[in-house]
């Protein structure tokens, strides 16, 4: 069991969530599509602002103006191979691609296929280790609970 001392509040309930310990309120995590943002921009973001309980921390002008440079390729228009070796398309930036070629759509590609190495690779380019350590430690110095990975479109 993780201890709960030294943990922010939120932290601490996740945590409680886990253990089913008695958590203060359910945890939820609600995203707003890129596509979303793009076309509502101020008047999406003075929503969230509005909900400070289901947004917490949520910031004015947190987003600048909406270009999304760190965008994963998933959400943007044209099509995008990935290091599994799947081929993505999007027909419009901020929605979500899907994919239309697949590395293993002949078993015969098994034995020439290779993984992306995860020491060295997200499914997109090279793992900054130097930001992951970054952010981390930040986490860990906020009291918040240091996880890290994750699948590129979400748990489920």
């Amino acid at each position: 069991m993780i201890s709960y001392e030294g943990r922010n509040r939120r932290t601490v309930n996740y945590l409680k969530s886990m253990y089913f310990d008695y958590p203060e309120w359910i945890e939820t995590n609600v995203s707003i599509m890129m596509a979303t943002w793009l076309k509502y921009r101020d008047e999406a973001e003075d929503i969230v602002l509005r909900h400070p309980r289901v947004f917490p921390g949520w910031k004015k002008g947190k987003l600048g103006d909406y270009s999304f440079p760190d965008a994963s390729p998933l959400y943007l228009s044209g099509y995008h191979r990935d290091k599994w070796g799947t081929l993505w398309h999007n027909i419009e930036r901020g929605l979500d691609s899907i994919p239309v070629e697949y590395p293993l759509d002949d078993w015969g590609k098994w034995d020439s296929w290779r993984t992306p190495d995860p020491e060295t690779e997200t499914e997109w380019g090279l793992r900054d280790w130097d930001a992951v350590e970054r952010e981390i430690a930040e986490t860990k110095r906020n009291g918040g609970l240091a996880r890290g990975g994750g699948l590129m479109h979400g748990f489920f």
